[in-house]
């Protein structure tokens, strides 16, 4: 049986969910050692009194070299929805594209004895009372025809990958998938899956964990499908895969199964989370490619609070077997300053990317296959931090400020000013986001033409100097702004006679 190693923490550390743990840990009637020599018992009663600990359960591997691990706290067991009827439940819960989507496939189910299902997210989120996205349907038989058919009656379009038998039905307000029942087979690990048209029960076993395993029959008012326990590890609160080698088949799973985790307030079944660490440690992530990485870690920064999963990813080592670069100490906010929360979602990637190297950065954008928007994100974040000397200088007008920002993503920005050690420098990265970059000059290139301005350089030239008077606070009305630019077009006159 494994050990658990406790690190006592200094009295003035914030005890976060100390006593969760401890009661997640007693429960499990792990053997408790320490690395400050208390006896077994001391350590016992720290754990259930909410002495704040930081608890690591000893994970023994083949190599014989132990990795060490945190155990999250106990999720609370939700309490699912009691719903007789499934379909008439979602119906009351959509609106639009959805519902005339789901309509008519119901019509079809019932008048043509289609096998229909709704599959996956909705009937989990459906059966814990959460809000309702994206709809998934699996079809016993031609799913892209299914899909034409239904575009047509809807007024959509329907876009078809034949490899996979799947189709799109996409409305101004939604996209809808239409997927055939599906077997799959993995040539390697790593690799896209190989399909042949199966049934629903086939289907469901393909799937990544089972509280995604679940299916709502369209046909009459028959009861959920529920072949794999998905129902009961919901009522548990466990996130489970449905056999062993589900990580090593697509190890996409592994960032997302830290996301479901931490959106639902879940945790990892036991067996579930060794055969994730097993994956990790055999380079399962060097076999796919940096596209479908970057699409699972674009999952995370779309969530709600990525910073829960950025973490948890952080100390279960998947961001540092993404790339070595990114494996360093964790520094993720779980609330960003307001002026980084607009900045976007990419300010997370900038917040991994703030610590790193010109060279390390490169690196991540290279293993990542970054387009363009990403890769400026991670490059100027790193061309900030460099920059924070000059930020946290004892006088930097607000044009200066403005000029060392101005080619910068806000996402870099925004990332700078969470993370920066210098309160300065947060503090006019923060200035910089909310207020700076929204002020114009208070006059354009035409203005300047009509006031007799001579086409050629010496327009922008002007703009630049109005925009930097306006950003220090020298002019603030139109008036202001065209007297100014009199005078210095009245001076490049002089100039010009006297050349």
């Amino acid at each position: 049986m494994s050990a658990l190693l406790v690190r006592y923490l200094p009295r003035t550390h914030t005890p976060v969910r100390s006593c969760n743990y401890g009661m997640a840990i007693a429960r499990r009637n792990y053997p408790c050692k320490d690395f400050s020599s208390r006896s077994e018992f001391r350590t016992l009663y720290a754990i259930i009194t909410g002495v704040p600990l930081q608890i690591w359960k000893l994970c023994p591997h083949a190599s014989g070299v132990n990795s060490i691990q945190a155990i999250p706290a106990e999720a609370p067991t939700p309490r699912l929805q009691h719903i007789q009827f499934p379909l008439n439940a979602i119906e009351k819960s959509i609106v639009g594209g959805n519902l005339a989507i789901l309509r008519a496939l119901r019509r079809r189910a019932n008048s043509a004895s289609l096998p229909v299902y709704l599959v996956g997210g909705p009937v989990r989120d459906l059966l814990l009372g959460r809000p309702l996205k994206d709809l998934d349907f699996v079809v016993e038989g031609d799913a892209p025809a299914v899909a034409r058919d239904v575009a047509q009656e809807v007024g959509g379009e329907v876009i078809t990958y034949r490899r996979f038998g799947t189709a799109t039905v996409a409305l101004p307000d939604c996209r809808v998938d239409v997927v055939t029942a599906r077997r799959e087979t993995y040539a390697r690990p790593g690799a896209l899956p190989d399909t042949v048209a199966g049934n629903i029960y086939e289907d469901l076993a393909r799937r990544d964990f089972s509280i995604n395993s679940l299916a709502a029959p369209l046909a009459g008012d028959s009861p959920l499908l529920d072949p794999q326990g998905g129902r009961r590890d919901l009522e548990k609160g466990v996130i489970r895969v449905l056999h062993a080698a589900s990580f090593l088949d697509d190890p996409t799973r592994i960032l997302r199964a830290v996301r479901y985790e931490q959106r639902l307030g879940f945790r990892l079944a036991d067996e579930t989370l060794a055969q994730m660490l097993a994956a990790v440690q055999g380079g399962a992530l060097a076999t796919i490619s940096g596209d479908r990485l970057r699409g699972e870690l674009k999952r995370i920064l779309e969530e709600a609070s990525p910073a829960p999963a950025l973490a948890r990813a952080a100390g279960l080592g998947l961001l540092a077997t993404i790339h070595p670069a990114l494996g360093g100490e964790a520094n993720i906010p779980e609330h960003l300053l307001p002026a980084a929360a607009s900045a976007g979602p990419l300010v997370y990637m900038g917040i991994l990317a703030y610590p790193l190297t010109v060279g390390q950065a490169e690196a991540v954008v290279q293993r990542l296959n970054m387009p363009g928007e990403w890769a400026k994100v991670v490059r100027d974040t790193v061309a900030v931090r460099k920059k924070e000397p000059a930020l946290s200088g004892p006088d930097l007008p607000a044009s200066h400020l403005y000029h060392l920002l101005e080619d910068a993503r806000p996402e870099a920005v925004g990332a700078a000013a969470c993370l920066s050690p210098s309160p300065a420098a947060r503090e006019r990265l923060s200035r910089y986001l909310t207020s700076l970059r929204q002020i114009s000059p208070p006059l354009d290139g035409n203005d300047l033409l009509a006031m007799g301005a001579p086409r050629g350089t010496l327009v922008g030239r002007l703009l630049r100097q109005l925009h930097d008077a306006r950003l220090d606070g020298q002019i603030t009305t139109e008036p202001e702004a065209r007297l100014l630019a009199q005078q210095w077009l009245a001076q490049e006159g002089d100039r010009t006679k006297d050349g």
